[in-house]
């Protein structure tokens, strides 16, 4: 499984001259090999342990503590994500009225990739909301002068 212009995809056959791939939507795509030799192509493999991640912006006001809990509780319940290596928190940005939290997980479910994503999001939106963490991001609203 590759990620190739921003779509995942199998490869089913390397041929002389094109690649066949075919996406999640069970399209068949044919590449010129050269395209492929010119562009960026993520190997996510078949077997492979992969990174995954789901970033949220809750108040400078939440608890730092609170929120890293519940993130990592959060992404527990999902099928998919592994024990080991275990998941994990990182602060990644101050903004101006939000704090960036990246939850990390592994997984190795390759071929259902944007559903565990999907489950990822569900599960950290809802334990968000469970516990009253808001995730929302103010906007900076201009005032218009009359």
């Amino acid at each position: 499984r590759i990620l190739f212009n921003g779509r995942l995809a199998d490869v089913e056959e390397i041929k002389l001259i094109y690649t066949i791939l075919r996406d999640l939507d069970k399209v068949k795509i044919s590449v010129p090999n050269q395209q492929l030799l010119l562009g960026e192509i993520e190997d996510y493999g078949k077997d492979q342990i992969i990174r995954r991640h789901v970033t949220v912006t809750p108040g400078f006001d939440v608890d730092r503590k609170k929120v890293e809990s519940v993130l990592i509780n959060a992404v527990k319940t999902v099928e998919d994500v592994l024990d080991d290596p275990k998941p994990y928190v990182w602060i990644n940005s101050f903004k101006d009225y939000a704090v960036e939290y990246q939850i990390f997980v592994f997984i190795n479910n390759i071929t259902d990739l944007p559903l565990i994503e999907s489950n990822l999001h569900k599960a950290v939106f809802d334990a968000c909301e469970q516990n009253d963490i808001d995730i929302s991001t103010p906007l900076l609203l201009k005032k218009v002068e009359d």
